[in-house]
């Protein structure tokens, strides 16, 4: 293995994740030969037409074909890649003449309609493995689809293109693209690096660097176009180990990898600089989100117009090549096959956990832990005896209850999760009964009769829970934004906060609200207070799939709130957006009045 990729820190990205399919990574540059064995079980979405080659020799079936594979390939090829379980978006923006002279030239516009199309497809990332030559462009369309892009959180990864001099990078003329330059075998820049973008700009292998090339085969590519996959992949696994995390704190902890500007990539710096940046997940307090102001757009504007691939230097011969791959190494460690939990059915749904004991052998494994406790406990006491004894949960079967009904079997994606599943069991008081949780992931197939003790109801994958007093949360509600606890039960009651699957788009909807978004309390307890035309109280909420859908291929839910005057029968209404299209439901459109059709 290759000295720099030891320095790299990029093995326990690897080992901790393959990468999840919610993660999506556009590639624009050219098309892939999809038919390699190592793309055998990528999963590919295309974007602007068909994605695999149809002439294989091309300059541009080779430079797509390759780039793909350092992000996409299969772990198990002689080129394992960074993020096969991700999804790759492939927009081809190459043609695939023999040479690649013959092609036309690919516009600024042409560019900025594939990073448009890409935003479209929910893209998380995007390589931009290319280069600006030419001159007298119009810049305006490529960086306002970048501004596109950022507004979209996707974070943008471009080559730095092999010029030798300092001159300007189109590319990278907008603060939110990420750089990347190559780096030698010692991690040293192959390039001079204009001072303007060296904050914004990252090292990464571009030296000899290993990956697929068109038919079976693989090849050597040195340059800043092998350089940006890793980059990019290095992000989608970030992404898929802490998926609420912001676009803005994935891209501040990839670039932030070194003492100087700019910096070597480093997977576990950047792992360890985003894990700082992040809130604990448990005992979440409901706060309302906000948003940070758009970053400002450069007005530089580059004589530069037109995209060609990023022009690699001459492979070195094959005999000892000093390869630079990813590292070959053992499958992801996780608690759960993750594999079975991919048919975009979701759950948000809030509970009480519970674990059981899944055969007799282990109960009696427990109980012999819970009386060498220190002290010793009761066999009741969960929380006590996996504190001490960790190793003993995995064998436990983890059960969500919602009214009092075993609803789903959880798996932990992680260790992570599991040890937020057990401080779930910690008891507030005397009572464990006012403990709740709320469990965020994807959902399975029923659970195998074999698992828990036969009960088969479906499985989810714990990729996020937290955990709170039910009785004290409402109280804190109370105390922060509405000193009418009235107010508060009103809401609760009208939202029917009671026992849901935390399935349906209503029932996510309704969960995310009632502890994510507390404008919804002091709005009903400011009305409740109105001096001006009388009090109005809440009387119902209803919800309805919302009639505007962004773009298509979003799924909103309309969240309609009625409030009466018992004096005059006067009502007003306000409304508020939930995004239910993904597993984290989120705010998309704030609480604000209402005129109903009709009113």
């Amino acid at each position: 293995m290759h000295e720099l990729d030891d320095g790299l820190g990029l093995a326990i990205l690897k080992r901790s994740t393959a990468g999840r399919p919610e993660v999506r990574v556009a590639v624009i540059d050219g098309p892939v030969d999809l038919s390699h064995p190592d793309f055998g079980e990528a999963r590919v979405v295309p974007l602007g037409g068909a994605a695999s080659c149809s002439v294989k020799d091309s300059p541009g079936c080779e430079h797509g074909t390759f780039v793909a594979g350092v992000i996409a390939a299969s772990r198990s090829g002689k080129a394992p890649a960074l993020c096969p379980g991700c999804t790759l978006l492939v927009r081809p923006i190459f043609c695939e003449a023999t040479d690649f002279g013959q092609c036309p030239v690919v516009t600024v516009a042409e560019l900025a309609r594939a990073l448009d199309e890409a935003v479209d497809a929910r893209a998380d990332v995007i390589n931009l493995s290319v280069g600006l030559v030419g001159g007298g462009a119009d810049m305006a369309p490529l960086y306002r689809a970048y501004d596109r892009a950022r507004d979209a959180d996707a974070i943008l990864v471009a080559a730095l293109g092999n010029e030798a001099g300092g001159g300007p990078r189109p590319l990278l003329a907008h603060p939110w693209v990420i750089g990347v330059a190559a780096a030698d075998g010692h991690g040293r820049s192959t390039q001079v690096i204009p001072a303007a973008i060296a904050p914004q700009v990252v090292l990464a292998p571009g030296v000899d660097v290993l990956s697929t090339a068109p038919g079976e085969g693989y090849r050597t590519m040195s340059g800043t176009s092998s350089a940006a996959p890793f980059v990019t992949g290095t992000l989608a696994l970030l992404r898929s180990l802490h998926p609420t995390a912001e676009a803005a704190a994935l891209r501040d902890a990839v670039l932030a990898t070194g003492s100087e500007s700019p910096g070597l990539l480093s997977g576990e710096g950047a792992l360890e600089r985003l894990e700082d940046q992040l809130e604990p997940t448990p005992e979440e307090s409901l706060t309302m989100a906000t948003t940070e102001s758009p970053t400002e757009t450069t007005n530089e504007t580059p004589s530069v117009p037109a995209a060609q691939p990023d022009q690699a230097a001459p492979p070195v011969s094959d005999a000892s090549p000093a390869v630079l791959a990813p590292a070959q190494v053992a499958p992801a460690q996780t608690c759960t096959d993750v594999s079975a939990f991919t048919q975009g059915s979701y759950v948000y749904a809030f509970g009480t956990i519970k674990p059981t004991f899944p055969s007799l052998d282990v109960r009696k494994e427990f109980e012999r832990l819970a009386s060498k406790a220190q002290p010793p406990v009761s066999p009741d006491d969960f929380y006590t005896v996996l504190d001490q004894n960790p190793y003993i949960a995995d064998y436990l079967c983890w059960v969500l209850e919602i009214g009092n009904v075993d609803t789903y079997v959880l798996k932990p994606r992680s260790r992570r999760e599991q040890e937020d599943m057990i401080q779930s069991l910690k008891q507030v008081g005397s009572s464990f009964d006012g403990q709740s949780s709320i469990v965020v992931g994807p959902m399975g197939s029923p659970a195998d009769p074999g698992l828990c003790n036969g009960l088969q109801v479906p499985m989810v994958l714990v990729n996020q829970v937290y955990y709170f007093d039910f009785n004290d949360q409402i109280a804190q509600i109370s105390k922060e934004y509405c000193a009418d606890g009235n107010a508060v039960n009103a809401v609760l009651k009208a939202m029917e906060l009671k026992p849901n699957p935390g399935e349906s788009n209503q029932d996510r909807a309704y969960n995310y609200l009632a502890f994510r978004y507390p404008e919804i309390y002091i709005q009903t307890c400011t009305l409740q207070k109105d001096t001006s035309d009388g009090p109005y109280f809440l009387v119902s909420i209803s919800t309805r799939p919302s009639p505007v859908q962004v773009l298509g291929s979003r799924d909103l839910v309309d969240v309609i709130f009625k409030y009466q005057n018992p004096a005059n029968q006067q009502e007003k209404f306000y409304f508020c957006s939930v995004d239910v299209t993904g597993q984290f439901p989120f705010l998309n459109t704030a609480l604000r009045p209402y005129i109903p059709e009709g009113g």
